[in-house]
Order: structure tokens, then C-alpha cells, then sequence
């Protein structure tokens, strides 16, 4: 009302029930709203409206309208007092609002009106009667935020509402009162919205049905201070109107003065209250984000483990065997594969692993001690036949445990080794043309998967068949940078999912630098994604850690978590690092500390869910 009635594109809390109920959907929070005016002959108007906005389904808000003027004084014809009789009319909303585009809402609002009216004298007793009618509309509403970032069109939004599209009626003694429709269109628009503070602006146009009502002009302005302290002026049909709110706490309280220029009627005083509950749906899809991030993360882990605890048995079955075959240079390429995952290089799950690689190099020991020995018996050209040769089946047996590895770019570098020193040698001329012939089916098995992967839209998998295609085709510069391109082209095409996913297994792999980069281009297509900016620094953190001094305040909190951790309060511990890292960002002490407590809590959950 202090903007002059220019509303209809500028409400924003659970008023839009009445004024447009297609902005429901700009209402942030679950809010309430109460309306008082008083009215001419001690009437009285008070609304009252509910706003529940939800996620995914839209937003529904009910509200109750009543106008009451009590204690209305009856006579009869000859003058004498008959009674008192009350006059009042309820409007009971329904209202839903729903946004199908990001640039258009929609809405409506189910109208039930019940009037109580002074009636009839009774005949028979001569005193007043009232009169009891209920009636059913409704209204539609639009609301189109401007998309465009010209100067003429940015920051601005249309609203058009139209009241009674179903008109209510009801039968008032002999005669039917039709609620007429009514047209408002509104143009508002925001100015300096950069800036803490705002200025709005809003024109709006009033079309009765009735031609013999004038159309009427409305025009406001609001300015906000920090979204706390508001000021409002506007002009309605040419009547000045003012007034100011202040929201706190949750609260908003908004005040009115209307001076009207009928003489019949009085200067009202205008007064609403908004409570806001809970969180904004903005920050309630943030939560949702972060608990599916979450889940996604714990989800990645548990296939990486799974996978991880597959190779390492893998690797622990081939050695065994190979080494009860004699095989040791095999053997020790297994072993080494299983020892690649343990990271602190003592666990004791390694401890039967690390037991069989001193045995393999025992063996090896041994048998490098017996050929020095024979060596030594020989003369001097049988020395270096001997080594020669020795070389050879060195480079012999490497190529055929990298063969029966499938390692074939390995398997061909050790062929051609010992073609170097023997190029005679027909089992390993054979070996390296095998292993060259597998490599090139090879290739092609997995670009031909990866192609396939690729127009299915399977992106990921795909690029993991061309980057180990890629590895085959070392030496082949040409092959490699066909390669490379077609991973380049599906990582331009991943979406934010795959983007997502192979960040979180970067991350548990400690490949920061390649988590940052995909954090960072997560980021451009979700750059509003708290959780995620979240991700991105911790990444970019442990990327670029370094070596130094601890300051000496965050020195003491490093203390206090050492001796929470200690104590086994690995809570309170990792809440000192944090604190400490603060101060410190990059400090890669304090980085691994956290690192390691967040394990220590993730591990002791896992126990107690079992």
C-alpha cells in the first residue's frame, strides 16, 4: 500500500496470495503474514496468509480476509430501536504458485467468500435479522523475470494478475451481486542490485470489467538499506502514500499511512507482520547437495576399496605362483603391484608381501652370487660371452613377463634390448613381433570399446579405454595424438556428473592437482554450489601445501588438537586444526593432521555402524 498498490510484480512474501499468486514462488522461507487497517465507522480489515515453499513441487499458501463493522444500531419505521446487528465478509484462499522456467511463474488463488448481511425485520417480533451468503472465484497470475542483460531490460520482471478470471456471486435480498474481474499488470524493475543497498521502481495499470469504472495508474518506489531498514513512497490514482518496514530476527514489520481524497471516508493506518521459519529453498537444495555429495563420496570409496582389495589379491595370487615356479623376476613385479597400494609403507596388512619380496630378493641374491662365482672360473671372453648372455635372458625373461602381463610397449623395449646385444635371436625377433601385433589388436579392442562407450553417452569409461590405449601406443606419436584428442573431446563433453566423480577419485587417489582442475571446471557449470567451492579449496589447499613454520597462534592450537587426538576426542582435535589452518591455509603440518583425524573419525564410525 506505501507504493501506491504497485505490487503486483514486486511481492515477494505470502501477500502474493492476493496481489499475484503466481510470485508465490519468489517467497524464500516458510513465512506467515498479518494485516490489520482499521476502516471508516470502527470497521475493521484484517488478513491473514501461510507460505509453504517446497523444493521440487511449487509453493502452497492458504490465507483468511475479513472485514467486520459490529454493532450496527437498527429502528424501525416509527424510529424506536430494534437491536444491533453485525455486517462482515470472510474470504477464505487457496493458493499455489509454481515455476515451470527459470523466467516464467505461474499461480492461482481458489477464492471462498461468506458474507453476513442485515436482513429482514422479523414480523412477528419486530426486531433485525441478518442475511448469510457464500460465494466461490478465483484468480490468475503471471510473472516473467527479464532474461536480458541490455540496459533497458535487466533487472526487471512483469506481473499481471487477474482478479475474479471465475467471478464470485451471491443473492443479496432480491437482487445477485457479481464480483466484477479485475486486470493488473506491472512492470518493476531493481536498480544498483550490486550494492548491498537496492532501489526499486514499479508502474502498474488497474482495468475494471466495467467500463464505467476509469482505469487507474499506480506508481512506487521502495529503497532498502542492507535488506533490514526499508523506505516507501507511490502514488495510487494520484494519491500520495508512504511507509517503512524493518525486518529483524526472522520478522518484518511494514507500515502504511493512507490519506484518501474521498470525503466519505477517513486516513487509515496500515500494519503487517511477516515471520520467515527455517531455511530459504536456496539453502535447503544446498543441504540436499551436500548430504548427495556425501553419499556419492562414500559410494566412490567404497568401489575404490573394493576394487583396490581385487588388484592386491590379484597381484598376491600371480606372485605365489610364480615365485613356486621359479619365476622371480615375475614374481617381484607382482609383489611390487600389491606393495603399490600401501601407502605408509608399514602396514601390517603388507607384512606377508613385503616377507616375500625379501625371499625373491634372497633367491635373486643367491643366484647373482653363484653366476659371480662361475663368472670368476671362467676366462675373460667367457666372461663377457657369459654376461652378454646373461644380459639377454635378463632382457628375455623381462619381455615375457611384461608379455604375460599384457604390458606390451614394455614387453617390445626389453625385446629390442636384446635384440641390441643378439639381433640373430629368433625367439625374441618372434616375441617382439607378437607382443607388437598385440599391441596393435589391443589398441584397437579399446578405441573401438571407447568409440562405442563414447555414443552411448558413457563418457568416463570411455575416456579410461583411450587413456590405456594411449599408454599402449607409447612411441607412436602420431597414434598417441589421435588419442589424446579423442580424450580431449569427451572431457569437453563430460557433464557436471563425470566432472564430480572423477574429482572425488582423484582426491582419494592424493592426485590434488588433477582435483583441482576438475573441481574447477565443476565449478563453471555449478558456480553457485557452496559444497562444492568447498571441495574445490580443500583440493587447491593440499595442491599447492607447503613446508613452513607454524605462527605461534597457530602453534597453541596445534598443540590443543595433538593432545585431543592423543586423548582420542578426535572431534574436538580436528576442530583445533581447522581453526589453525585458518591462519595458516596452506601449512601442509596442519593439512595432513586434518587429513589424518577425519580418517581416525571415519574409521571409528565404521566400527560402530558394524
Amino acid at each position: 500500500m506505501a507504493m501506491g498498490g504497485a505490487f503486483v510484480a514486486t511481492v515477494d512474501d505470502p501477500f502474493a496470495l492476493y496481489w499475484n499468486p503466481a510470485a508465490l514462488t519468489r517467497v524464500p522461507k516458510i513465512s506467515l503474514a498479518l494485516y490489520m487497517s482499521n476502516l471508516p465507522t470502527d470497521g475493521q480489515y484484517n488478513y491473514a496468509a501461510y507460505a509453504h515453499p517446497t523444493l521440487f513441487m511449487g509453493t502452497f499458501s492458504t490465507g483468511i480476509m475479513q472485514i467486520t463493522t459490529d454493532d450496527i444500531r437498527t429502528t424501525s419505521d416509527d424510529g424506536s430501536f430494534t437491536g444491533n446487528l453485525n455486517y462482515g465478509r470472510t474470504l477464505f484462499l487457496f493458493g499455489y504458485g509454481i515455476e515451470p522456467l527459470s523466467w516464467l511463474s505461474g499461480g492461482a488463488t481458489l477464492k471462498i467468500e461468506r458474507a453476513v448481511f442485515p436482513g429482514y425485520d422479523d414480523p412477528q417480533t419486530g426486531s433485525a435479522t441478518s442475511l448469510t451468503e457464500s460465494s466461490v472465484g478465483m484468480d490468475v497470475g503471471l510473472l516473467f523475470t527479464s532474461q536480458f542483460n541490455n540496459l533497458l531490460l535487466r533487472n526487471s520482471t512483469l506481473g499481471l494478475n487477474l482478479q475474479n478470471g471465475l467471478r464470485r456471486s451471491m443473492r443479496v435480498f432480491e437482487q445477485r451481486e457479481n464480483m466484477p474481474m479485475n486486470l493488473r499488470i506491472g512492470l518493476a524493475r531493481d536498480f544498483i542490485p550490486e550494492s548491498e543497498n537496492r532501489l526499486r521502481m514499479a508502474f502498474e495499470i488497474e482495468k475494471h470489467e466495467k467500463s464505467s469504472v476509469p482505469t487507474r495508474f499506480h506508481l512506487g518506489a521502495e529503497y532498502s538499506w542492507r535488506d533490514i531498514a526499508f523506505l516507501r513512497m507511490g502514488l495510487w490514482d494520484g494519491q500520495l502514500t508512504y511507509g517503512g518496514g524493518l525486518k529483524f530476527i526472522g520478522m518484518q514489520l511494514d507500515y502504511s499511512y493512507w490519506s484518501t481524497k474521498e470525503a466519505e471516508l477517513q486516513n487509515s493506518h496500515r500494519i503487517s507482520l511477516v515471520f520467515s521459519l527455517g531455511k530459504s529453498i536456496e539453502e535447503r537444495l544446498q543441504d540436499a547437495e551436500y548430504r548427495r555429495m556425501q553419499e556419492l563420496e562414500k559410494e566412490l570409496k567404497r568401489q575404490q576399496e573394493f576394487e583396490e582389495k581385487q588388484k592386491i589379491n590379484e597381484a598376491r595370487t600371480k606372485a605365489k605362483q610364480a615365485f613356486e615356479l621359479g619365476n622371480l623376476i615375475q614374481a617381484r613385479i607382482q609383489v611390487y603391484k600389491a606393495l603399490a597400494f600401501d601407502e605408509p609403507g608399514n602396514s601390517p596388512e603388507f607384512a606377508q608381501d613385503r616377507m616375500l619380496l625379501d625371499q625373491i630378493e634372497e633367491k635373486l641374491e643367491e643366484q647373482r652370487r653363484a653366476e659371480e662365482e662361475k663368472a670368476r672360473e671362467r676366462s675373460e671372453a667367457e666372461l663377457r660371452r657369459q654376461q652378454k648372455a646373461d644380459q639377454i635372458r635378463e632382457h628375455w625373461n623381462q619381455a615375457q613377463a611384461y608379455y604375460q602381463d599384457e604390458n606390451y610397449p614394455a614387453a617390445i623395449a626389453e625385446a629390442e634390448k636384446a635384440l641390441e646385444l643378439d639381433p640373430e635371436r629368433k625367439d625374441i625377433q618372434n616375441l617382439k613381433e607378437l607382443a607388437e601385433n598385440d599391441r596393435k589388436e589391443k589398441i584397437y579392442e579399446l578405441v573401438e570399446t571407447g568409440r562405442n562407450l563414447g555414443k552411448q553417452g558413457r563418457n568416463t569409461e570411455a575416456i579410461d579405454y583411450y587413456a590405456e590405449a594411449k599408454l599402449l601406443a607409447q612411441g607412436n606419436s602420431s597414434l598417441e595424438s589421435f588419442l589424446q584428442n579423442q580424450i580431449e573431446q569427451l572431457r569437453r563433453s563430460l557433464d557436471y556428473e563425470d566432472l564430480l566423480r572423477r574429482a572425488m577419485i582423484a582426491e582419494n587417489s592424493k592426485n590434488w592437482n588433477q582435483a583441482v582442475q576438475l573441481y574447477k571446471e565443476a565449478l563453471q557449470i555449478v558456480p553457485n554450489n557452496e559444497a562444492l567451492k568447498e571441495k574445490y579449496d580443500q583440493a587447491y589447499a593440499r595442491a599447492n601445501a607447503v613446508n613452513e613454520d607454524l605462527l605461534p597462534e597457530a602453534q597453541a592450537l596445534y598443540s590443543q588438537g595433538s593432545q585431543a587426538f592423543l586423548s582420542g576426542d578426535y572431534e574436538q582435535a580436528l576442530q583445533l586444526y581447522q581453526r589453525a589452518l585458518k591462519i595458516q591455509p596452506y601449512n601442509s603440518l596442519l593439512l595432513k593432521s586434518i587429513d589424518v583425524t577425519k580418517a581416525k573419525i571415519n574409521e571409528r564410525s565404521t566400527v560402530e555402524n558394524r
